[in-house]
């Protein structure tokens, strides 16, 4: 009887257990859950600002983008190259000298000094020999 009674207890003790087990696995699995979805609402929290930034970034970059090929187009737009010009001016100001000299006479065209903003060969650097040669420039 007491083996009987024993092992009556036994078993019941082993029925206790084992819902012990799946009630502490349960609120495990709900612990795990509980604290994922506050670690996640966290970094979301931590993240928001942060893709806000992103966005208002990548808006700016574009709208910089635009703004660099407008200047670029702008900057080309007021150009010309030409062609054909003697390497012989020391400076810039012999080079503009030489390239107004040039245009009166084949094409009858007075250019003021202040219509040119820049002007400056474009090219290698040519050797002393080579100078003589008609060479290019660039005229903004």
């Amino acid at each position: 009887m007491q083996t009987e009674v024993h092992q009556t207890m036994e078993g019941q003790f082993q029925l206790l257990f084992d819902k012990m087990k799946i009630e502490m696995q349960n609120q495990t699995a709900e612990l795990k859950d509980s604290i994922t979805k506050s670690i996640m609402a966290n970094m979301d929290e931590k993240l928001l600002p942060i893709v806000e930034e992103n966005k208002k970034l990548k808006i700016r970059v574009d709208t910089l983008q635009k703004e660099i090929e407008s200047f670029k187009r702008a900057g080309r737009s007021n150009n010309i190259v030409v062609f054909g010009i003697e390497g012989k001016e020391k400076s810039t100001i012999e080079l503009l000298r030489e390239l107004k000299e040039k245009i009166k006479q084949d094409s009858n065209i007075d250019i003021v000094n202040n219509e040119v903003n820049k002007i400056h060969r474009i090219g290698r650097k040519r050797s002393r020999k080579q100078q003589t040669k008609a060479g290019n420039m660039l005229v903004c």
